[in-house]
């Protein structure tokens, strides 16, 4: 007797999944108030739920009327987030303010200002973390007395599509683990960080910097000053990095520029090409490099 055998195929078809991603809120202003709950502030009247983890996007050119340029974050609860980023335009400048006593886990912060009177703004009135905060062009960050911004990764303030600045304003702390002051590529690009109040404190615990870099062939400065009567600043390893000296072909100026206010020594000094030191204040530290 035969037998007969009838296999039977079995297709499996693997469909890729995918990946959980972040919703992306839009601050157009069109509420009737500036609080960050009024639905009516968000596109699609939608208000971004403060428990999950969501990338905020507050920019002027969202903005429909009234025109609520403020975005006040005022929660008694805790807020966490991917990003928040505060873009001004040629009509508006923009704010992130935070009233709220809630603990507010910002994610990686960035403020893109227009110009000297449309500026991206932060007004912390409470304080704040964040994992990173870079600011381009002219941004204003100020930090009432009693406030602290605690940024656990890098602050960057980078020159673009022209000459940047930074001030940090108010009474309250800046605490961030590294700091970088950096020029554009483009002659002309110079980037200035301005502190002229509070206390800025570099708080690594493994490896404290602070770099000021300039462009290496083309006039861009990076310039940090800092001109706060009665307050502090504690750089950690302060790096100068200054572009080449070459007369032919010579670079931007590095320049760490202490007018007023309490220097904490430095854990070292490297200076390299065009850098300059120009300091109301004596210090002491344990490594000083010139090349």
């Amino acid at each position: 007797m035969k037998v007969l055998c009838l296999g039977v195929a079995l297709c499996v078809v693997c469909l890729p999944v995918a990946a959980a991603v972040a919703a992306i809120y839009g601050w157009d202003g069109g509420g009737a108030n500036n609080l960050w709950t009024t639905a009516g502030n968000w596109r699609g009247d939608v208000v971004p739920p403060p428990t999950q983890n969501q990338d905020i996007d507050i920019r002027a050119s969202y903005l429909v009327s009234p025109f609520q340029t403020t975005a006040n974050w005022s929660y008694a609860t805790s807020g966490t987030y991917a990003s928040i980023s505060v873009r001004a335009n040629a009509t508006y400048g923009m704010v992130l303010q935070k009233t709220g006593t809630g603990t507010l886990n910002a994610g990686a912060l960035l403020f893109v200002g227009y110009d000297s009177t449309r500026k991206a703004a932060l007004d912390a009135d409470q304080s704040l973390t964040g994992t990173s905060l870079t600011a381009q062009n002219a941004v204003a960050l100020d930090v009432a007395s009693g406030a602290t911004v605690d940024i656990n990764g890098s602050f960057s303030v980078d020159a673009i599509n022209g000459a940047s600045l930074c001030e940090k304003f108010g009474a309250g702390s800046l605490t961030p683990d590294t700091l970088y002051c950096k020029s554009g590529d483009t002659a002309g690009e110079h980037v200035t960080f301005l502190i002229s109040d509070g206390n800025v404190t570099v708080s690594s615990a493994t490896d404290p910097l602070t770099s000021i870099e300039a462009a290496n062939t083309v006039d861009a400065d990076a310039t940090l000053t800092f001109d706060g009567t009665g307050a502090t600043y504690d750089p950690g390893t302060l790096l100068l990095l200054g572009g080449d000296a070459n007369p032919s072909m010579p670079g931007g100026e590095a320049l760490f520029d202490f007018d007023a206010g309490t220097l904490t020594d430095p854990d070292g000094v490297k200076m390299y090409g065009l850098s300059r030191i120009d300091t109301e204040q004596s210090f002491v530290t344990d490594t000083f490099l010139v090349g």
